[in-house]
C-alpha cells in the first residue's frame, strides 16, 4: 500500500523561506518511498478534482499527507473529498484540520496550558474593553496567523493606539484572521538573547511534531539560532506537554509550539495542523522517515486484518 504526499508547487526562484523549504522537502520526499502528487500553483483557481487528475484510483485505501501552505478550510475540504474519490485519505479530516488551525476552536481545549486569551470579532465594538480586561501588554494575532514576521510592532500592543495599528494591519490580510482577532496576555518567557528594538526576542521555544499521540520530532523554534540541547528532564516535559495537547484535541497529526517560562515551567504557545507548519529546526529527513514509517505500519496492519 502506497503513501501519497500532496505537495504545493512553488517557483524555484522564490526567495520566501517557506517556499525554499517546500522545494527542498519535495526533492527529499521524492527519494523516500512515497508517491508524490504535485498540487499546481493555480490550485485555488481550479476544481480540486482537476488538481488531482493524474492521481490513480487505488484498490485499497491509501494514507496521504499534504505538504504546503495553509489553505482555506473550504479548499482543504474540497481536496480532502476529491482525494477520497481516488481512495486516498488525508491524514487529518477537514474538521480535525480546522480545529488545529483555528485558535478560537482549539483554545477551549488547552486553556489551562497556555496564555490567557480573548477571541473577538475583528470588527467588534468591545475590542478595547476586552484588551483592558486582559491587561497590556498583549500579543495580537488573527485566528489563523499573526504578522510577527513584520516585527514586534506588528504583534505586540502596549496601549490602545498600538492595538489599533495592529488591527489595521491584520484587516489587510483577511486569510490570517478569518474574521476573528485573538488577544493574548504576553507571557513572561525565558529569552536567549537581548531584546532589540522592534525585534521579537529569541525565547526558549520548541516545535514538536506529534502523530497519533506520539512525538516524531522536536526542534528549536527559531531558525539560524544555536542553542544547547534540552536536558533529559526538559525533553520529557516538552514531549509530555505536546502529547497532552494531542490527546485533548484528538487530531492525528499536529505540531505544538512549547516554550519555557522564566520560572522554568513550560507552556503551549501555538498549535497547528502539522501538514502546514514550518520545520523550524526539526531535521526534515528524521521527521519524514518517522512519519512515513508510522503510516506504512498502519497500512500493513489494515491489510493484515482484512
Amino acid at each position: 500500500m502506497e503513501i501519497v504526499v500532496f505537495i504545493d508547487q512553488v517557483s524555484t526562484s522564490s526567495h520566501a523561506s517557506s517556499a525554499r523549504e517546500l522545494v527542498q522537502l519535495e526533492s527529499m520526499i521524492r527519494q523516500l518511498d512515497a508517491r508524490v502528487c504535485a498540487i499546481p500553483d493555480s490550485f485555488d483557481a481550479v476544481p480540486a478534482e482537476d488538481a488531482l487528475c493524474w492521481l490513480p484510483h487505488f484498490d485499497t485505501p491509501c494514507h496521504a499527507v499534504w505538504c504546503g501552505f495553509i489553505p482555506s478550510t473550504e479548499r482543504y475540504t474540497q481536496l480532502y473529498h476529491a482525494a477520497l474519490t481516488h481512495n486516498v485519505h488525508l491524514i487529518n479530516s477537514p474538521e480535525q484540520s480546522a480545529l488545529a488551525m483555528n485558535f478560537s476552536r482549539y483554545y477551549p481545549h488547552i486553556e489551562q496550558l497556555t496564555a490567557k486569551s480573548a477571541i473577538v470579532s475583528i470588527n467588534a465594538d468591545d475590542i478595547h474593553a476586552q484588551a483592558s480586561a486582559l491587561g497590556y501588554p498583549l500579543f495580537v494575532k488573527g485566528s489563523i496567523k499573526s504578522n510577527k514576521e513584520l516585527g514586534l510592532h506588528a504583534c505586540v500592543a502596549h496601549s490602545a493606539p498600538e492595538l489599533d495599528a495592529i488591527i489595521t494591519q491584520l484587516r489587510a490580510r483577511p486569510r490570517r484572521t478569518q474574521g476573528q482577532l485573538v488577544l493574548r496576555k504576553l507571557l513572561n518567557l525565558r529569552t536567549m538573547t537581548p531584546v532589540l528594538k522592534d525585534q521579537l526576542p529569541i525565547t526558549r521555544e520548541y516545535r514538536v511534531f506529534v502523530l497519533q499521540n506520539k512525538v516524531l520530532s522536536h526542534g528549536f523554534y527559531w531558525k539560524d539560532t544555536s542553542v544547547n540541547p534540552l536536558s533529559q528532564a526538559e525533553e520529557h516535559a516538552v514531549h509530555t506537554l505536546a502529547v497532552e495537547v494531542s490527546r485533548r484535541l484528538n487530531v492525528p497529526y499536529i505540531a505544538v509550539d512549547v516554550a519555557q517560562r522564566q520560572d522554568g515551567s513550560w507552556c503551549v504557545i501555538e498549535v497547528g495542523d502539522a501538514q502546514f507548519m514550518g520545520l523550524s529546526q526539526n531535521a526534515p529527513l528524521k521527521l519524514w522517515q518517522a512519519l512515513l514509517d508510522v503510516l506504512k505500519r498502519a497500512c500493513q496492519l489494515f491489510l493484515a486484518v482484512r
